[in-house]
């Protein structure tokens, strides 16, 4: 019973996270202590003047309608099996699609986005009508649902649609950022929806598929087991040596087990974790250097990078890695690698310009 609890815990969290990226609770779920306090943790309020801040707040401007040239990263762990609350092997995946937007009176905003690669690169979005999934349309402001078709063929869903990844857990960053803006009363901050976070031009909007919970513990696991978002960062270029250093960092969003799902967002520290295998490319995104490692600071060197110049910009990416339980079989059998522990980098990484000499 146990195990079926967790199992009907993480689909409970249906209407917790997946509004992208935050969700907001009814004010009279609070504790009277928490009146609009809907994120917590260091990362609350943003702060523009800290490097390792992972928030950004959204302010109200308008939006652009111009053509632009924006990423879209998404990735998720195995899907589950709707039917019996098991994982699906294999169906784990990450597409990073560069696509041109907008030109047209539609402004360019994360749902627009995502309008645009519908049905596209083997992927169907969709939204939510009350309890159902819903066609996603230019202005859909939550993404419910992803579905991947094409490549896989599991037969649980109609049609051509195999896998989907439902309700419970999609997050988004832009340009590695939590998009966040103050509560109507102004005493909390919430995430922002998908159609009310602009973009523009070489903008990098990132979804992962996440389990944003400590509930785990509360439910017989051992501690939180929200992802860590990852990003990296320039360190330091020896262009004497053709060297480029980069260092790893992540930070994470999770639900707190208090009743009231206030999410703990934290800011950006660096990873203290070997063996992270971390590639290089242009902005073309020809390889210029595969599967270095991390050292156990987390930080990651490119040797022998002879075309690398400073004021260039270059694209960081790093493998992702799954939640894997081994020490609970029926968990493990219903959920392992269903979850990131951690999602994979994309980063451009600008090597400066020395300064002028005095």
């Amino acid at each position: 019973m146990k195990n079926r609890k967790l199992v009907s815990i993480v689909l409970a969290l249906a209407f917790v996270f997946s509004a992208m990226s935050m969700t907001v609770a009814p004010s009279s779920a609070l504790a009277a202590d928490n009146t609009g306090q809907y994120l917590s943790g260091d990362a609350i309020p943003p702060d523009p003047e800290n490097p390792n801040g992972s928030t950004y707040e959204i302010i109200d401007e308008p939006v652009s309608t111009d053509l632009i040239s924006v990423t879209l990263v998404i990735e998720a762990g195995n899907a589950i099996n709707t039917s019996n609350g098991r994982f699906i092997p294999g169906t784990a995946f990450r597409k990073e699609i560069t696509t041109n937007i907008g030109g047209g009176s539609v402004p360019n905003t994360v749902t627009s986005l995502l309008d645009a690669v519908d049905g596209t690169n083997d992927l169907t979005f969709y939204g939510r009508s009350s309890l159902s999934l819903a066609p996603f349309t230019a202005s859909t402001d939550y993404l419910a649902a992803v579905a991947i078709s094409g490549d896989y063929s599991a037969t649980w869903v109609a049609g051509s649609v195999s896998y989907y990844y439902a309700f419970n857990g999609w997050e988004f960053r832009v340009n590695d950022k939590f998009p966040v803006q103050e509560t109507e009363d102004l005493e909390g901050w919430e995430g922002t929806n998908i159609l009310q976070t602009p973009i523009v031009s070489g903008d990098v909007v990132h979804f992962f598929y996440e389990f944003p919970s400590d509930l785990y513990a509360a439910s017989g696991g051992s501690g939180n087991i929200a992802a860590k978002y990852i990003r990296a960062e320039y360190s330091n270029f020896d262009s004497a040596n053709k060297k480029l250093t980069v260092q790893l960092q992540g930070h994470e969003v999770y639900i707190e087990p208090t009743g009231n799902y206030i999410m703990s967002v934290n800011n950006y520290v660096n990873l203290q974790e070997p063996n992270i295998l971390a590639s290089l490319y242009d902005l073309d995104g020809n390889i210029i250097q595969a599967c270095q490692s991390s050292n156990t600071n987390g930080t990651v060197t490119f040797t022998n990078v002879f075309d690398l110049a400073p004021g260039e910009t270059y694209i960081v990416k790093t493998v992702p890695s799954y939640y894997y339980n081994t020490t609970n079989a029926t968990w493990a059998n219903r959920v392992n690698g269903a979850f990131l522990s951690r999602t994979g980098a994309y980063n451009k990484v600008t090597i400066p310009t020395p300064a002028p000499e005095q």
